[in-house]
């Protein structure tokens, strides 16, 4: 019922837990969006300390477009529905943004999971899980086992 107690504490409970999005997802956005200035300083020269990815060019557009993806897919999520005309018309123009960044961010992603190793579920076409039998993926360090790595990585 509407006017009880209980009905108050679960909507502010919800209005709570929509905030609580939000912000992670903002946080989130906003990691993305250091990582992607990293990686691009890098790219450039400007940063000869940070480690590169495999696929520069195609991280970048993915980590910025991801981030306007989740704030501009949380928030109005969180608004809820526009309750005027204008409202509508920015409602309207924060979707497109959405659309427009989500696909860029999953194509460029797709197009980096191809070429960087993520393992047999990254890669388009394959099974969801590694076969019987099938031959063990490579290891990042160049080396033979766990042990090898950390004695590679150790000195």
């Amino acid at each position: 019922m509407p006017g009880t107690s209980t009905h108050r504490v679960r909507t502010v409970l919800g209005r709570s837990a929509g905030w609580l999005v939000v912000g992670l997802s903002t946080l989130y956005a906003v990691i993305a969006v250091g990582m992607a200035v990293t990686e691009l300083l890098a790219l450039l020269g400007a940063a000869p300390d940070a480690k590169p990815r495999v696929v520069p060019p195609l991280f970048v557009p993915h980590a910025l477009t991801g981030a306007v993806a989740l704030v501009t897919g949380a928030v109005p999520l969180q608004l809820g529905r526009p309750s005027s005309s204008g409202h509508a018309r920015a409602h309207r123009t924060i979707g497109c943004c959405y659309l427009a960044a989500a696909w860029t961010t999953s194509v460029a992603g797709a197009a980096t999971a191809v070429v960087f190793d993520v393992g047999v579920a990254g890669q388009p076409g394959s099974p969801s899980g590694p076969r019987r039998g099938s031959p063990r993926p490579p290891s990042r360090c160049g080396t033979s086992g766990p042990a090898a790595c950390a004695r590679t990585a150790t000195g």
